[in-house]
This record gives C-alpha cells, sequence and structure tokens, in this order.
C-alpha cells in the first residue's frame, strides 16, 4: 500500500503515513455502492437473457430453478470479476 501525498510504502492498515504524517482514509473507492449495485444490475439482466435464450427447452416448473441457478452462478463470476479489477 502506498500513501496517497508521498507515495512512499506503507503497512497495509495504516491510520498515518509514517513518512509524512498524512492521514490514510480507509475504503475510499466504493462510497456509495454502485459498484455493488451494478454488480447486481448486471446479473439480473444477464440471467434474464440467457434464461430466456433457453426457455423453449424447460419445462415451466423448471425455468425458475434455472433462473435462480444462472442468476447465483453469474452473480459469482461478475463479483470476482469486480474484485479483481477493483482499484
Amino acid at each position: 500500500m502506498k500513501c496517497p501525498k508521498c507515495n512512499e510504502e506503507i503497512k497495509d492498515g495504516s491510520i498515518i503515513c509514517s513518512n509524512c504524517g498524512n492521514k490514510i482514509e480507509k475504503n475510499k473507492e466504493d462510497k456509495n455502492g454502485y459498484g455493488c449495485g451494478l454488480i447486481l444490475g448486471c446479473s439480473v439482466i444477464i440471467s434474464a437473457l440467457v434464461v430466456l435464450c433457453i426457455k423453449s427447452e424447460l419445462s415451466p416448473g423448471k425455468f425458475f430453478i434455472t433462473y435462480l441457478i444462472v442468476f447465483a452462478i453469474v452473480f459469482l463470476c461478475t463479483n470476482i470479476i469486480y474484485f479483481i479489477f477493483k482499484k
């Protein structure tokens, strides 16, 4: 982890930079929760599109279960991608 002010390497979880004394803010990114909302929204849309594409092959009783399974897989994958690429 680096200090945003002096760019000196500091320990993860530090509150103050030992080099310049700058206060380090925790979890600065995603304060408004837009990342989580984006993940959920994309997961719902992608899951719906996938299940609608295979709807003709499903019996009515299996449609909801298939949607939940596809949603869980897509939601997990989008979360993994989000946390890998989040800065």
